[in-house]
């Protein structure tokens, strides 16, 4: 049961979180392509044409992203009509208000110290802030993954049929919900397994038997390009002619991203200051007490503490293995919180001389305050361009001209054609015409081959993708094939390419 206390602490902080949250809220798409990828999945399904990327001249079925935030925005759609973009970030807002109340709950079981002291913090992160609003897989992976640890520590304590049932279906949905939830499986069998050996098999055949029907497909359905277990193998995705990593260049990787998830980015994901030297700084130092923490507990394999410690020595371990192209504080958001709960867990022991844990609290609400400000500042002024401007987003000039683009071919062209560009996600989400990436080729006659294969093919090209220039550019220029410019935006320039057939 929850005490008057206890409530008055929830309310504390979802007051806290749902202003701050309202207030860097941002109505514009992420430039990042991802979330138009989910939401052409989301609606594929509603449409009744399966798991597909429907953008593609020939729908191949998805074998990368797994299926549960793209089905969950599909009964947004279903409900708000499709590609509705404001009720795809409120459902994502909603996850990261209900994911604040279960860490609430999660605290309660791992601290004796006031629960303020850690869930402030975590309410006034600005990257947890930043994402609480984009339509990704991180926030609804962060709430699922935190629901499995709950019932986790929950089945560890008490362990009935219904607490590992639970755990199991939230352990799987979290899988489901982004592939780097294998860690939570792994973690929740790892901690059960030291307070009885039955429960824990009982929950790996089950979580595992829950996942193997997405694992399966993979292996039977013809999917889009190559498998995201080969991509990890590349040198780097976004230029596949570099060929594949052996030893010496894994163990490079492992130390580079090891470098920067120990330095900056988690300066940046915790206090939430850019890349610079302080960052850097405070973010090797926050490390090394997270460090100092589980090295210090983990022996304790009753407390619940050590399912967090587990989960985030595999998590950390994962992303340590991905290209180093990919490294990013974004897929350090999964762990962000757990991160913070493990600093300020491991200065709590010297609050018999002074505060730290209050300190250090104080430190973090405070450096991600300064960043908060200015973010929401620009949210309020981004929205009401957005509002004044009856809908037209207030895009920096690059994307505004790149979207442009696509909206023009939505409203001029009429018939079928296949739209060749860099974001091939966001481009259909503008032009709802077939899009297709560029291959990143060097080879001029694979790039003839590849437009040769294409219905009635136009160009997206830009004056500032260095792929565009690099791979797009360069063949066009080198490939028999002539093209012409059907229109242009202003600088930065934008350009929608035709082959030119023989009437021209």
């Amino acid at each position: 049961m929850i005490n008057l206390s206890q409530k008055k602490n929830i309310l504390i902080i979802l007051t806290c979180v749902i202003i701050l949250s309202i207030l860097t809220f941002r109505a514009e798409i992420f430039g990042g392509g991802d979330n138009a990828h989910y939401m052409t999945l989301a609606h594929s399904i509603l449409n009744g044409q399966g798991y597909k990327l429907i953008r593609l001249p020939n729908p191949l079925p998805e074998t990368i992203y797994p299926p549960l935030f793209p089905l969950s925005l599909s009964f947004i759609f279903l409900i708000f009509g499709a590609f509705n973009l404001f009720a795809a970030k409120i459902l994502v807002l909603v996850f990261f208000w209900i994911f604040i109340f279960v860490f609430y709950k999660i605290v309660l079981k791992t601290s004796q110290i006031n629960p303020l002291y850690y869930l402030i913090p975590i309410s006034c992160n600005l990257l947890l802030l930043e994402y609480s609003h984009w339509v990704l897989s991180e926030i609804p992976y962060l709430l699922m993954a935190t629901l499995a640890i709950y019932f986790l520590i929950q089945a560890q304590k008490n362990p009935n049929v219904r607490n590992l049932i639970f755990s199991i279906v939230l352990s799987a949905v979290a899988y489901y919900t982004r592939t780097v939830g294998i860690s939570i499986i792994l973690a929740g069998s790892i901690f059960l397994w030291f307070r009885n050996k039955k429960y824990a098999l009982f929950y790996l055949t089950g979580a595992v038997l829950a996942i193997l029907p997405w694992i399966f497909r993979g292996f039977l359905v013809k999917g889009r390009g190559m498998s995201y277990f080969e991509q990890l193998l590349l040198k780097n995705p976004y230029a596949p002619f570099m060929g594949y990593i052996n030893i010496v260049d894994f163990i490079k990787r492992i130390f580079n991203n090891l470098f920067m998830y120990t330095t900056h980015i988690p300066g940046n994901a915790i206090f939430g200051i850019p890349r610079n030297l302080l960052g850097s700084i405070l973010g090797f130092c926050a490390f090394a007490l997270i460090l100092f923490s589980i090295f210090k507990n983990i022996k304790n394999i009753r407390s619940p503490l050590f399912l967090i410690y587990t989960y985030v020595i595999l998590y950390f371990g994962i992303i340590l293995s991905w290209p180093t192209v990919w490294s990013d504080r974004r897929f350090l958001l999964g762990i962000t919180p757990f991160l913070i709960l493990l600093l300020l867990n491991s200065l709590s022991s010297l609050k018999e001389k002074f505060n730290t844990t209050a300190i250090f609290s104080g430190i973090i609400i405070l450096t991600n305050f300064i960043f908060i400000v200015p973010y929401a500042k620009e949210s309020i002024i981004h929205n009401n361009y957005f509002i004044k401007r009856r809908g037209e987003f207030a895009y920096p000039p690059a994307m505004r001209n790149y979207y442009s683009i696509c909206k023009w071919v939505n409203t001029n062209i009429d018939e079928d054609i296949t739209l060749v560009c860099r974001k091939p996600n966001l481009a259909y989400f503008f032009s709802h015409k077939k899009t297709i990436r560029y291959p990143f080729t060097k080879e001029p006659l694979e790039f003839q081959d590849f437009i040769e294969g294409l219905q009635e093919p136009y160009i997206i090209l830009t004056s500032f993708y260095g792929s565009d220039k690099y791979y797009l550019l360069d063949n066009i220029v080198k490939c028999k094939k002539k093209t012409k410019v059907v229109c242009k935006t202003a600088p930065p320039e934008v350009y929608l390419l035709k082959l030119k057939t023989p009437e021209d």
